[in-house]
């Protein structure tokens, strides 16, 4: 296998684990990996506050390389605020109660940054 398909399945692993752990708390997963020109966005959902929950999951099998919370790059968050923007524009979504989150897992523990965008 090379490294961009073992690359893919690390993140496909990681979003699964990511919606899995939004639904046990409530959460409505309502789109996954919604992309645009511009990029994509991995997970969209509702809280059980009712905010639009828009997130970015990063997955790593091993920290050597670092928290892969480091690897959400000033650039990523920007473009992640693009891609939802575009989303609510899209959706004719107004006046509705959003945020960005981010949800990193390690082969330790999952966490869930809110707001973070």
């Amino acid at each position: 296998m090379n490294d961009s398909a073992n690359s893919r399945e690390i993140g496909a692993a990681g979003e699964e684990s990511a919606a899995q752990y939004l639904l046990i708390r409530g959460y409505e997963i309502i789109t996954r990996n919604y992309g645009i020109s511009i990029g994509e966005i991995d997970l969209i959902a509702r809280s059980p506050e009712g905010e639009l929950v828009f997130v970015e999951v990063k997955s790593v099998r091993t920290l050597v390389y670092g928290d892969p919370a480091w690897k959400i790059s000033p650039k990523k968050r920007t473009t992640i605020a693009r891609v939802a923007q575009a989303y609510l524009r899209d959706h004719e979504l107004v006046d509705i109660p959003i945020r960005i989150d981010a949800i990193t897992i390690t082969p330790q523990k999952i966490e869930h940054y809110r707001n973070c965008v």
